[in-house]
């Protein structure tokens, strides 16, 4: 037989999904990196140098061209999804035959 406490055990959430398998995080890098394409740069330089006008092409590199770069915001992308997908309330164990329940306060 099942008591209410074991109920208890039985409903509680599922634990939190805290990583993604390995071949779908590689496929989330190459969309990113995808849609980046040769749009997207990244400054080596600091803000306040904008204002000295000592700018040249060198200080930027394409954002999709450094692996680590992509990683980064693939992994914030994929981080925040895993933190606002839903997580079922309850789990519920199939038991076959259905068990008896028995309320503690009653014992």
């Amino acid at each position: 037989m099942i008591t209410t406490s074991d109920f208890r055990a039985l409903a509680q959430p599922a634990p939190a999904v805290v990583s993604v398998a390995d071949n779908t995080r590689q496929a989330v890098y190459a969309a990113v990196a995808e849609a980046l394409g040769d749009s997207a740069y990244d400054c080596l330089r600091v803000w306040e140098a904008w204002g000295c006008g000592t700018m040249e092409p060198d200080d930027f590199y394409l954002v999709a061209d450094d692996e680590d770069r992509v990683a980064e915001i693939a992994d914030a992308a994929i981080e925040a999804i895993l933190r606002t997908t839903p997580k079922p309330d309850i789990i519920l164990k199939p038991q076959f035959p259905p068990p008896q329940i028995i309320r503690e306060d009653f014992l």
